[in-house]
């Protein structure tokens, strides 16, 4: 380290203290790496379970603080309150993954002689039993879509 004896330069004066700070902040205040978890909010956690996990906090520390059985009641009562809801919505978000996944894979799904194709051993002219069969399968399906989701049918119907 330079002595401020031997400092004759105003540059040589700012080397001089910023080094000496760099040294100071090396040995008191070492930098450290961290890792950031990736953002990844899970999908069943909305608002009311982000304050109901607050509150449940609130309460814990002030149980930690006051140890009083009445605090230690109350926070049991709210983390019992916070694990219902999380149940809640977890079952709630995996029963409408799984709804939508096996309609999607039901829209797909065809009557086999519909698929079958005109010149293998069907006539070449309009059979009316097909085209009603062809009509009751997407009369089925956008019922069914109507009636799990009534917000995704509104949305269809104005464009």
């Amino acid at each position: 380290m330079v002595s401020v004896v031997q400092i004759q330069d105003f540059d040589e004066l700012i080397k001089g203290y910023n080094g000496g700070i760099n040294n100071v902040l090396v040995i008191y205040a070492p930098l450290k790496s961290i890792t950031l978890k990736p953002c990844n909010p899970k999908k069943w956690h909305d608002a009311e379970i982000h304050e109901a996990r607050r509150e449940r906090r609130k309460r814990e520390l002030k149980y930690k603080n006051t140890e009083l059985q009445v605090h230690k009641e109350m926070f049991e009562e709210q983390a019992k309150e916070v694990v219902q809801l999380i149940k809640g919505e977890k079952k709630k978000h995996f029963f409408h993954r799984n709804l939508l996944m096996q309609l999607q894979k039901e829209t797909f799904k065809l009557p086999t002689e519909l698929m079958i194709p005109m010149n293998r051993g069907r006539e070449n002219e309009d059979n009316p039993k097909r085209v009603d069969e062809f009509s009751h399968f997407f009369k089925t399906k956008t019922r069914i879509f109507r009636i799990q989701d009534p917000d995704i049918c509104a949305s269809l119907t104005k464009i």
